[in-house]
């Protein structure tokens, strides 16, 4: 079985964040790990939303995984709530890349409305630059899981047709 590890917030009321994310890409059979980065009342589309910054739990999370040796089939971040968590998902993607592995980072485009945390998809793009075989996809659901039939999840087929190939390794 794949398995493929999420990385961002829990928005408890919204269809949203690893609310969504966590039963989409476990209904297609895929073993899905989760490092929330945040717990949020609400989306950011709500006023007066409450928001936990869980970012010194990310670290001690990943340490674990790599005591235990655990690998993933892919990465996948989704909202970030500051620069540091940022730096830190960037060099997770240092610690579990493998020449099988992809990075998908998606560049939550709904989160202007934040006063504190990653405000645009300029600063995603630095999460995205640590890595050079990262895929930035708004849609990262579906570039993730592939078919159901279990074909590759890193051959995705673009807005044309044309099949893209990411995160294969040199």
């Amino acid at each position: 079985m794949k398995r493929i590890v999420t990385i961002q917030d829990i928005s408890c009321v919204g269809k949203c964040s690893l609310t969504v994310a966590l039963p989409i890409i476990s209904a297609m059979g895929v073993e899905t790990a989760i490092i929330p980065t945040a717990v949020l009342s609400t989306h950011t589309m709500f006023k007066n939303f409450t928001f936990k910054d869980l970012t010194e739990e990310i670290q001690p999370i990943t340490r674990h995984w790599k005591e235990e040796n655990i690998g993933f089939d892919a990465i996948y971040t989704g909202y970030l709530g500051s620069f540091e968590q940022i730096d830190i998902v960037a060099s997770m993607f240092d610690e579990f890349k493998t020449d099988s592995n992809v990075i998908v980072v998606d560049p939550v485009m709904g989160d202007k409305q934040i006063d504190e945390g990653v405000k645009d998809t300029d600063d995603q793009q630095r999460q995205h630059d640590h890595h050079e075989n990262a895929l930035m996809t708004p849609d990262p659901h579906v570039d993730l899981v592939g078919q159901k039939d279990g074909s590759d999840p890193r051959a995705v087929e673009g807005r044309h047709g044309e099949q893209i190939e990411h995160g294969k390794g040199d």
